[in-house]
């Protein structure tokens, strides 16, 4: 219905003073303009967003005079939108639509102007809603709050928790939010108005993480919240550094069931660190393993690997003993993380030479029980000469080793000790007959088909004893330093 914008008796009266006036002076129209609203009563809800509001008046009216005092107030502020006139009734469209459970005004306040040259006051102040006449969420709750100092992991505080005032579209909810150094959130819905936000990786210890809420984030009802919500935390209330407690020679040690553990054996690493032997390292706090293992260097390089033996503590497993005598430097770089992300800061080095003396030949023993080198004697190129019987033309070598053979190396390494014919070069191979040792330290040799010289005519053999790594070693990582040569010379009895 069209409405009258005063009361019914003072418009009966106005109506007899207009009609008066029109007989007697036929110029002056003081009839009210009747026009009706849509909606056209108080706290109607609109079928959509986009469903615009209207005022229809009865007779054409003077639109600019009109459009000036005509507004859509949303707390007492403009909503912007579009003015649209059809034929006498002018339309209101929001910019964007409606916002779902709002509280919108249309008002229609001032003189209004007819185009039959009518003119009266408009006093209009429709409230409604769109779509939804509930009541917008917003956020009861948060943490960590504002400012707070918080651990790296979600257990230690490193997470954010929203608690709604009414239950959420979950989907706008996760679009609106935005962690500022997390790109990868997981969204876990305790309830439908209860969220936590966490990151698939581990946060940096130190760090300032700073979150927003868009006003875009809905309820179910497809109500916006009231505001931009936005708050920080710092991920630093751990605040004790890690730092390398100490770094020690480690023996293997095997189990009953084939396994084997890696025991501490109690020696100096700058220079206890022995045969097939790891190195410790341990630290103060739970260590990030990535961080840690990337942290450690040897120099000169050292080939091996590292294996974590429990949180606090790895060790670097070489791939062969470090060579006698020569000087290593391990360093454990500022770079290496606890598992909070807290770096070490301050290198760490410590110098060290592997105890790992070198083999050496005490003595060597030939034909006679008289003919001996000994340690002093017994270098390369040394010479002696020995009587060797014509008839059996043999020649035997008892060589007494500074170090124990291990079982292993005393099946395997005196193969690798030989004797040759040197000069003249007319004189034959000879042939080896017998090894044995007498004990892991002292290793017999008896070849056959030398053949012994004289003054005028002297014969020489050499005698080779391979060094270095690839020659004869204990199986304990001791070996010659250098490969040893022993002229003999073949004497008759």
């Amino acid at each position: 219905m069209f409405r009258l914008s005063n009361n019914i008796p003072v418009k009966i009266v106005l109506v007899c003073i207009c009609s008066a006036l029109i007989i007697s002076c036929q110029f002056i129209d003081l009839r009210p303009i009747a026009y009706r609203s849509k909606p056209d009563s108080q706290n109607i809800v609109l079928e959509s967003l986009d469903t615009p509001v209207s005022v229809e008046f009865e007779t054409e009216m003077k639109q600019e005079e009109l459009e000036k005092i005509l507004s859509v107030l949303v707390d007492k502020a403009d909503v912007e939108g579009e003015l649209r006139w059809a034929g006498n009734t002018v339309y209101f469209y929001p910019l964007g639509g409606w916002e779902p459970g709002t509280v919108y005004t249309l008002k229609l306040e001032g003189t209004i102007y007819a185009k039959d040259g009518r003119e009266d006051t408009a006093s209009l102040a429709i409230n409604f809603f769109a779509l939804s006449s509930g009541a917008a969420p917003y956020i009861v709750h948060f943490s960590p709050y504002d400012g707070e100092s918080v651990g790296v992991s979600p257990e230690t505080g490193g997470k954010l928790h929203l608690v709604f005032s009414k239950e959420m579209d979950k989907r706008s909810v996760e679009d609106e939010c935005s962690i500022d150094g997390v790109s990868d959130k997981q969204f876990n819905w305790i309830s439908g108005s209860q969220l936590e936000i966490s990151s698939a990786h581990q946060l940096n210890a130190w760090t300032t993480y700073k979150w927003t809420l868009g006003k875009n984030a809905k309820s179910i009802e497809g109500i916006p919240i009231t505001k931009i919500y936005s708050a920080q935390w710092t991920t630093d209330i751990d605040r004790i550094l890690p730092r390398v407690k100490r770094v020690y020679p480690m023996l293997k040690s095997r189990k009953l069931n084939d396994s084997y553990n890696w025991i501490d054996t109690g020696a100096p690493i700058e220079s206890g660190l022995g045969h097939e032997q790891g190195i410790g390292i341990e630290f103060t706090k739970d260590m990030d393993e990535k961080s840690a293992f990337s942290s450690v260097h040897i120099e000169p390089a050292l080939s091996g690997r590292l294996e974590s033996l429990s949180p606090k503590t790895i060790i670097f497993i070489p791939d062969k003993n470090p060579e006698t005598g020569k000087t290593y430097r391990l360093t454990v770089s500022g770079d290496a993380k606890d598992r909070f992300g807290l770096k070490i800061n301050n290198e760490t080095t410590i110098v060290f030479i592997a105890d790992i003396p070198f083999l050496k030949i005490n003595s060597m023993r030939f034909n006679d029980i008289s003919e001996k080198l000994f340690e002093s004697d017994i270098k390369n190129r040394s010479f002696i000469q020995t009587k060797v019987i014509p008839a059996s033309r043999e020649l035997f070598v008892s060589i007494n080793f500074s170090l124990p053979f291990t079982p292993k190396s005393m099946l395997e390494k005196p193969l690798q000790i030989s004797l040759e014919p040197l000069f003249p070069g007319t004189l034959s191979p000879v042939s080896l007959i017998d090894i044995h040792w007498d004990s892991d330290f002292i290793l017999n040799y008896t070849w056959a088909g030398l053949m012994p010289g004289d003054p005028p005519s002297p014969h020489y053999y050499k005698l080779i004893i391979p060094g270095g790594e690839a020659g004869i070693t204990n199986g304990s990582g001791s070996y010659l330093q250098e490969s040893i040569s022993i002229f003999i010379e073949a004497a008759a009895q």
